[in-house]
């Protein structure tokens, strides 16, 4: 097990968190397809991802909220850029930042891939 503040000082000296976090999102959504089938390009798949995320990794809660919003209650990262990437390599999609506490983050999904 790894704390969270571990976690984030890692995040915080990276010197490109944005590509490392969108690196490990590629990574981590090939493992779950092959070890649990989940398909993050399915909609309808998103939650099991979701809830997977929270379950195994501990990331925070996410929720897909209309109109096109993913937020992440409690994240344990708080570095943004690695975040983003984090969830745009997992879900193969396009996001935006549009607010930031250090118990909230909202991304606006912009763009599938």
């Amino acid at each position: 097990m790894v704390r969270s503040d571990f976690l984030n000082d890692l995040c915080d000296v990276v010197p490109e968190p944005y590509e490392t976090g969108k690196k490990l999102g590629e990574k981590t959504r090939n493992t779950y397809a092959a070890a649990w089938s989940l398909d993050p390009n399915k909609t309808d798949f998103r939650n099991s991802y979701y809830n997977t995320i929270a379950r195994n990794l501990g990331w925070g809660i996410l929720t897909e909220q209309t109109p096109n919003k993913i937020s992440v209650e409690a994240p344990c990262i708080q570095n943004e850029p690695f975040y983003r990437g984090l969830l745009e390599g997992i879900l193969s999609l396009k996001l935006r930042t549009i607010h930031q506490t250090s118990d909230r983050i909202i991304f606006e999904i912009l763009d599938t891939k």
